[in-house]
């Protein structure tokens, strides 16, 4: 696997935020981004300028190229299909990007941390969350029972902007993961690790997952997999965790 870990300064990226077509009174905030290195030797950074007003996480996700890790980026073009329509399918939020082995793959999405499909919560959601995405609550609705919310991923083509299909759901969001679920307890046992400092709750979900069928292997190959995002430190904590819940 080839991903770049890059470090840029903010001051490197706002000095160009304004050239970026979307950028606006309402879209000036940029959650997230994450930057990875092309087939091509350069830099690419992922992004969505949002969080004003009613673009809070409607895309669409944006790219700016830099020949060096520390910029000043150029604004690029938006993440889209081969007919150029923006990917906007589920919640276009939070994008990370790997270069593996010359592949480029995108993840995004976003989650609700409350169960939007109870018998009181699935009447009013559809509505609440439109305003929330800003999406109709015919879109909302049509996506069910995978729910808009939740990680996905898609395969890039080498420039970095089209997609090569459509996004393919990897990781239920908690709000539409059963109670008590594989799933679920897998997803609560990467919030832990992610968060730090919670050891003994982390070995205890650990215990839990294996359990439900998440064995200890299982359980090590997904905290290899949040290593990048999560840092070294942490998935040595959180392997630990799970050592000590299989003994």
């Amino acid at each position: 696997m080839s991903s770049a870990t890059v470090y840029i300064s903010m001051e490197a990226m706002n000095r160009r935020a304004d050239q970026c077509p979307h950028y606006c009174e309402e879209r000036q905030d940029l959650y997230a981004p994450d930057v990875t290195q092309g087939p091509d030797g350069r830099y690419y950074l992922y992004y969505d300028l949002s969080g004003r007003g009613d673009h809070g996480f409607d895309g669409p996700i944006s790219v700016a190229v830099c020949d060096t890790p520390a910029g000043k980026y150029e604004y690029y073009g938006d993440v889209k299909y081969p007919d150029g329509r923006p990917l906007l399918r589920y919640i276009p939020f939070d994008p990370a990007v790997l270069n593996d082995d010359g592949h480029i793959y995108l993840t995004y999405g976003w989650g609700l941390g409350m169960d939007t499909h109870s018998p009181l919560y699935k009447l009013v959601m559809p509505y609440v969350m439109s305003k929330i995405f800003n999406k109709t609550a015919a879109e909302i609705r049509r996506e069910e029972p995978l729910s808009i919310l939740g990680a996905n991923i898609v395969e890039l083509e080498d420039d970095m902007l089209t997609v090569k299909s459509e996004p393919k759901r990897i990781l239920s969001a908690m709000n539409n993961a059963p109670k008590g679920s594989r799933q679920r307890e897998l997803i609560t046992f990467c919030f832990l690790a992610a968060q730090g400092g919670c050891e003994p709750q982390l070995t205890a979900h650990a215990k839990g997952n294996m359990n439900i069928g998440n064995d200890k292997d299982f359980l090590i190959r997904v905290v290899s997999q949040c290593l990048p995002y999560i840092g070294y430190p942490r998935s040595l904590n959180a392997i630990q965790c799970v050592q000590k819940a299989a003994e």
